[in-house]
């Protein structure tokens, strides 16, 4: 490009524009389209830039567009309990009909560990006629999963929820259970390993009282009473001839001596 006009400006000297301010212009003209030529050069190459930016600025986008969709939680309430003496059972109650994000994973591990040693591989959304899924007429819906007990005798059990791809895992819902489960809406026993000759067991506070023996008898828990017809435990009734102190919550029921009161912990036997 500067050769060719390099060119034109020395045939326009030859052609008779050989006076000074002919030459000067020529020359101006020649500096002006340089100037002109590499301000389009700039140009490109701004254009290329942004051009990559967007490019990279779109493919981000869209991964952070996929990153949010996964972060949105189902709504949902975690029920965790005991399905049988070595099963779980994990409830999930939707307010409403949602597919959430797959995939959707149900994790398992006993608690005070690291990492999940169970995970399974679920979409329990509440589709009318979903394996698992009971729907009511306004809507709501629920899903049951029975899965096996992780740990050994003892051990918490932790669920976690989690949905979206990896590596975007979220946690929806978490919740622990004790060995000792669940009794009348609360956990009533403290798990007690095995000693002594006695069996592990999950105790009842409080104990008999100071001077009395504690016994089982008819699904109940008993002690004798320190005086006649006196009954100090809260809620224990005198039968006549015992105090009779409550239900056993899981048999079988057993008294270490003389009076701790203990039943069947899950998962132990």
């Amino acid at each position: 490009m500067k050769d060719l006009k390099g060119m034109l400006l020395l045939v326009m000297v030859m052609a008779g524009l050989g006076c000074g301010e002919s030459v000067d212009m020529a020359q101006q003209d020649l500096e002006e389209s340089e100037a002109l030529s590499a301000a389009q050069d700039d140009d490109v190459k701004v254009e290329d830039s942004e051009s990559f930016e967007n490019s990279e600025s779109s493919e981000g986008s869209e991964g952070y567009e996929e990153l949010i969709t996964n972060r949105q939680g189902l709504s949902m309430n975690l029920n965790f309990s005991w399905a049988s003496n070595d099963r779980v059972r994990v409830l999930i109650n939707f307010p409403s009909w949602q597919q959430g994000n797959e995939p959707y994973k149900i994790c398992l591990r006993p608690k005070g560990t690291s990492g999940w040693s169970a995970c399974y591989d679920v979409f329990p959304d509440s589709r009318p006629g979903a394996a698992s899924s009971v729907c009511n007429w306004a809507g709501e819906c629920q899903t049951t999963y029975s899965l096996p007990a992780v740990g050994g005798c003892g051990d918490f059990q932790e669920v976690r929820i989690q949905e979206g791809y990896p590596p975007f895992y979220r946690e929806v819902s978490w919740a622990s259970l004790s060995p000792c489960g669940w009794i009348d809406g609360q956990v009533i026993g403290t798990f007690v390993g095995a000693s002594g000759g006695y069996p592990a067991g999950c105790q009842i506070s409080p104990s008999a009282p100071a001077g009395t023996t504690g016994f089982t008898y008819q699904g109940h828990f008993y002690h004798t009473p320190p005086s006649p017809g006196y009954c100090p435990l809260d809620g224990s009734t005198f039968d006549g001839a015992n105090c009779k102190v409550r239900f056993i919550p899981r048999e079988p029921g057993f008294v270490r001596w003389p009076g701790d009161f203990l039943y069947n912990p899950y998962n132990c036997n």
